[in-house]
């Protein structure tokens, strides 16, 4: 039995710690699994409409719950969900037509994500399931911002679309208003705007 003062072995500490991260990687792919399924389903057919918030007022309620932030000029936020502890807030293009960036905010549900290792699991997990058209996304690199005052390491990733087209996609982990918060932006390589993602970034408060 352990006394009180002694430090917990480190095979111990390891096994914590890879218990945690299977239990939030679990949470998120179970949270997909159950979106996918629903929305295959006669059930997903008729909660659907129920399970994603398209009112604008709303969705902005939703929005203000996971963190304040500035919607990029030409984009607004296209719909929200709040199932299962998950809060979603996804924004995209005013113009159904314009070939721009997806813009994704998930906030989970309380779980200790301090940990470096389980935050890199969470977003890498994150990253795979929701692939622009199943492409599969490989690290391009990463870079160091700023959000909430907290330095935050975003991850690209590069691929290629069914159709041959270049895509990227950037994500990271901060915390949010209420829990730990994923950011995540798609897009095509010819629609790719450094700035306005910068600004958006900056914007997140």
């Amino acid at each position: 039995m352990q006394e009180p003062g002694e430090t917990m072995p480190s095979q111990q500490r390891g096994s914590h710690s890879a218990w945690r991260i299977l239990l939030g990687c679990g949470a998120v792919t179970a949270f997909l699994c159950c979106v996918a399924t629903l929305g295959a389903t006669l059930l997903g057919m008729r909660l659907w409409p129920r399970m994603m918030i398209t009112h604008p007022a709303r969705i902005a309620e939703v929005g203000r719950q996971i963190a304040h932030y500035r919607v990029p000029e030409g984009y607004k936020e296209l719909f929200a969900s709040d199932l299962l502890g998950f809060k979603i807030v996804v924004i995209g293009p005013a113009d159904s037509h314009g070939e721009m960036l997806t813009i994704l905010l998930l906030q989970l549900p309380p779980v200790e994500v301090e940990d470096a290792e389980l935050r890199r699991q969470i977003e890498e997990t994150m990253a795979q399931q929701t692939g622009m058209g199943g492409a599969e996304m490989r690290p391009a690199g990463s870079q160091r911002v700023t959000i909430r005052g907290q330095e935050v390491e975003l991850t690209l990733r590069t691929g290629k679309g069914p159709g041959g087209e270049q895509l990227r996609q950037l994500s990271g982990m901060f915390s949010g208003a209420n829990g730990p918060v994923l950011l995540l932006i798609t897009g095509v390589e010819r629609a790719w705007d450094a700035s306005r993602i910068d600004a958006f970034i900056a914007s997140i408060e």
